[in-house]
Protein backbone atom coordinates (compact mmCIF):
# COMPACT_ATOMS: atom_id res chain seq x y z
CA UNK A 1 0.00 0.00 0.00
CA UNK A 2 1.32 3.42 -0.95
CA UNK A 3 1.92 6.09 1.65
CA UNK A 4 -0.62 8.89 1.76
CA UNK A 5 -0.62 12.47 2.99
CA UNK A 6 -3.06 15.35 3.14
CA UNK A 7 -2.72 19.08 2.63
CA UNK A 8 -4.79 21.96 4.03
CA UNK A 9 -5.36 23.11 0.45
CA UNK A 10 -7.05 19.80 -0.41
CA UNK A 11 -8.14 17.46 2.43
CA UNK A 12 -8.28 14.39 0.15
CA UNK A 13 -5.47 11.87 0.74
CA UNK A 14 -2.61 12.27 -1.72
CA UNK A 15 -0.29 9.42 -2.74
CA UNK A 16 3.28 10.09 -1.67
CA UNK A 17 6.12 9.50 -4.11
CA UNK A 18 9.12 7.24 -3.55
CA UNK A 19 11.59 8.46 -0.91
CA UNK A 20 14.38 7.28 -3.25
CA UNK A 21 13.94 10.59 -5.07
CA UNK A 22 15.64 12.30 -2.11
CA UNK A 23 18.82 10.29 -2.81
CA UNK A 24 18.76 11.23 -6.50
CA UNK A 25 18.21 14.91 -5.78
CA UNK A 26 20.83 14.88 -3.03
CA UNK A 27 23.44 13.48 -5.43
CA UNK A 28 22.57 15.81 -8.30
CA UNK A 29 22.41 18.93 -6.12
CA UNK A 30 25.19 18.28 -3.59
CA UNK A 31 27.95 17.02 -5.88
CA UNK A 32 28.68 20.40 -7.57
CA UNK A 33 29.14 22.41 -4.34
CA UNK A 34 30.97 19.43 -2.83
CA UNK A 35 33.45 19.42 -5.71
CA UNK A 36 33.89 23.18 -5.32
CA UNK A 37 34.60 22.72 -1.60
CA UNK A 38 37.24 20.06 -2.22
CA UNK A 39 38.86 22.08 -5.00
CA UNK A 40 38.99 25.19 -2.81
CA UNK A 41 40.48 23.26 0.10
CA UNK A 42 43.18 21.78 -2.12
CA UNK A 43 43.93 25.20 -3.61
CA UNK A 44 44.04 26.70 -0.10
CA UNK A 45 46.59 24.09 0.95
CA UNK A 46 48.72 24.78 -2.11
CA UNK A 47 48.57 28.59 -2.25
CA UNK A 48 47.67 29.30 1.38
CA UNK A 49 45.08 31.99 0.69
CA UNK A 50 42.40 32.79 3.29
CA UNK A 51 39.71 33.50 0.70
CA UNK A 52 40.01 29.96 -0.65
CA UNK A 53 39.27 28.61 2.82
CA UNK A 54 36.31 30.97 3.01
CA UNK A 55 35.04 29.77 -0.39
CA UNK A 56 35.38 26.14 0.77
CA UNK A 57 33.45 26.93 3.95
CA UNK A 58 30.65 28.57 1.96
CA UNK A 59 30.48 25.54 -0.36
CA UNK A 60 30.33 23.19 2.65
CA UNK A 61 27.50 25.24 4.19
CA UNK A 62 25.62 25.19 0.88
CA UNK A 63 26.07 21.41 0.64
CA UNK A 64 24.80 20.94 4.20
CA UNK A 65 21.81 23.20 3.54
CA UNK A 66 20.90 21.23 0.41
CA UNK A 67 21.30 17.97 2.34
CA UNK A 68 18.88 19.25 4.98
CA UNK A 69 16.39 20.70 2.49
CA UNK A 70 16.08 17.95 -0.15
CA UNK A 71 14.39 15.25 2.00
CA UNK A 72 11.81 17.80 3.20
CA UNK A 73 11.05 18.85 -0.37
CA UNK A 74 10.58 15.25 -1.47
CA UNK A 75 8.24 14.50 1.45
CA UNK A 76 6.07 17.41 0.28
CA UNK A 77 5.38 15.94 -3.18
CA UNK A 78 2.19 13.96 -3.70
CA UNK A 79 -0.53 13.33 -6.24
CA UNK A 80 -4.14 12.23 -6.53
CA UNK A 81 -6.05 10.89 -9.52
CA UNK A 82 -9.81 11.14 -9.24
CA UNK A 83 -12.60 10.84 -11.81
CA UNK A 84 -12.24 14.32 -13.24
CA UNK A 85 -8.70 15.58 -12.65
CA UNK A 86 -5.12 14.99 -11.59
CA UNK A 87 -3.96 16.87 -8.50
CA UNK A 88 -0.23 17.37 -7.88
CA UNK A 89 0.98 18.93 -4.62
CA UNK A 90 4.51 20.08 -3.87
CA UNK A 91 6.41 22.19 -1.39
CA UNK A 92 6.41 22.35 2.37
CA UNK A 93 6.83 25.99 3.23
CA UNK A 94 5.48 27.38 -0.04
CA UNK A 95 2.76 24.85 -0.85
CA UNK A 96 1.62 24.48 -4.46
CA UNK A 97 -1.42 22.51 -5.55
CA UNK A 98 -1.99 22.00 -9.28
CA UNK A 99 -5.21 20.47 -10.58
CA UNK A 100 -5.36 19.43 -14.23
CA UNK A 101 -8.76 18.39 -15.66
CA UNK A 102 -8.68 15.07 -17.55
CA UNK A 103 -10.42 16.66 -20.53
CA UNK A 104 -7.44 19.00 -21.09
CA UNK A 105 -4.95 16.16 -21.43
CA UNK A 106 -3.02 16.16 -24.72
CA UNK A 107 -0.18 13.74 -24.10
CA UNK A 108 1.79 12.06 -21.33
CA UNK A 109 5.54 11.63 -21.18
CA UNK A 110 7.66 9.36 -19.00
CA UNK A 111 11.24 10.55 -18.47
CA UNK A 112 14.11 8.67 -16.86
CA UNK A 113 17.56 10.14 -16.38
CA UNK A 114 20.65 8.07 -15.54
CA UNK A 115 20.21 8.45 -11.78
CA UNK A 116 16.50 7.68 -12.01
CA UNK A 117 17.29 4.54 -14.02
CA UNK A 118 19.79 3.46 -11.36
CA UNK A 119 17.15 3.71 -8.60
CA UNK A 120 14.22 2.47 -10.71
CA UNK A 121 12.31 5.75 -10.77
CA UNK A 122 10.67 7.87 -13.46
CA UNK A 123 9.00 11.26 -13.91
CA UNK A 124 5.54 11.44 -15.47
CA UNK A 125 4.74 14.72 -17.21
CA UNK A 126 1.21 15.56 -18.32
CA UNK A 127 0.99 18.11 -21.13
CA UNK A 128 -2.05 20.23 -21.97
CA UNK A 129 -2.78 22.90 -24.56
CA UNK A 130 -1.87 25.57 -22.02
CA UNK A 131 1.74 25.67 -20.86
CA UNK A 132 0.66 26.92 -17.43
CA UNK A 133 -1.38 23.82 -16.58
CA UNK A 134 1.23 21.16 -17.29
CA UNK A 135 1.89 18.85 -14.35
CA UNK A 136 4.90 16.73 -13.49
CA UNK A 137 5.12 13.93 -10.95
CA UNK A 138 8.73 12.98 -10.13
CA UNK A 139 9.79 10.00 -8.04
CA UNK A 140 7.36 7.40 -9.35
CA UNK A 141 8.51 3.80 -9.61
CA UNK A 142 8.72 2.58 -13.20
CA UNK A 143 5.66 0.33 -12.83
CA UNK A 144 3.70 3.09 -11.11
CA UNK A 145 4.58 5.58 -13.88
CA UNK A 146 3.44 3.21 -16.64
CA UNK A 147 0.23 2.31 -14.80
CA UNK A 148 -0.53 5.96 -14.08
CA UNK A 149 0.12 6.89 -17.71
CA UNK A 150 -2.34 4.21 -18.85
CA UNK A 151 -4.97 5.28 -16.31
CA UNK A 152 -4.68 8.95 -17.23
CA UNK A 153 -4.76 8.16 -20.97
CA UNK A 154 -7.93 6.12 -20.58
CA UNK A 155 -9.66 8.70 -18.39
CA UNK A 156 -8.51 11.58 -20.58
CA UNK A 157 -9.84 9.82 -23.68
CA UNK A 158 -13.14 9.10 -21.97
CA UNK A 159 -13.56 12.78 -21.04
CA UNK A 160 -12.78 13.88 -24.60
CA UNK A 161 -15.36 11.48 -26.05
CA UNK A 162 -18.05 13.24 -24.04
CA UNK A 163 -17.35 16.56 -25.79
Amino acid sequence: MAATMTTPLDPRPLRAISPKLATIRFISRCVPPGVVAVACLIAALIWQRWYLVLAAAVAIVVTAWIGWLVPRQVRGIGYLVDDTDLVVASGMMFRSLTSVPMGRLQYLEIERGPLEKRWGLATLTLHTASATTNASIPGLTNDEAVALRETLSQRGGAHLQGL
